[in-house]
């Protein structure tokens, strides 16, 4: 079962890979990054998915968690607690990590929904490859 979900992230990341490819290899060369977390990034904390829709409002009414996740609020927490020291990140001065609670919401909307890595990005506003990351590593 889990090789078939490492399958099919691979299959789908290819797909948006393939699909977000506008610039030629010569323009992407030139392109140089200006900025570690991107400005759309940097209120994350505050008006993304995960602390705007699941830290606060879903934890308060079972049924509509287990909707959003699939599972309860219970068992969440135990995944968290069994994940955590294999998923957690290191604060550092640079900046704070993204939680193991928000890893892994991240990964589970990803398979209770196969929406796209790109609408998770946008949506959880972290980026489109650490949305990958993060799904790869929560599922491994």
């Amino acid at each position: 079962m889990v090789d078939i979900d490492l399958i099919m992230i691979a299959l789908i990341s290819e797909a948006e890979e393939e699909e977000s490819e506008f610039t030629s290899a010569a323009e992407d060369r030139k392109i140089k990054r200006k900025f570690w977390v991107h400005e759309l990034w940097k209120k994350r904390h505050i008006l993304g998915e995960f602390r705007t829709l699941c830290s606060n409002d879903l934890s308060l009414d079972p049924r509509y968690f287990y909707d959003y996740y699939k599972m309860g609020l219970d068992k969440f927490e135990n995944l968290v607690n069994i994940l955590r020291p294999h998923i957690q990140k290191q604060e550092t001065n640079l900046r704070i990590p993204i939680s193991v609670e928000e890893r892994i919401s991240i990964c589970l909307r990803f398979m209770t929904t196969a929406i796209s890595f790109q609408a998770l990005a946008q949506s959880y506003r972290v980026g489109y490859s650490t949305v990958l990351t993060i799904v790869h590593e929560v599922s491994a």
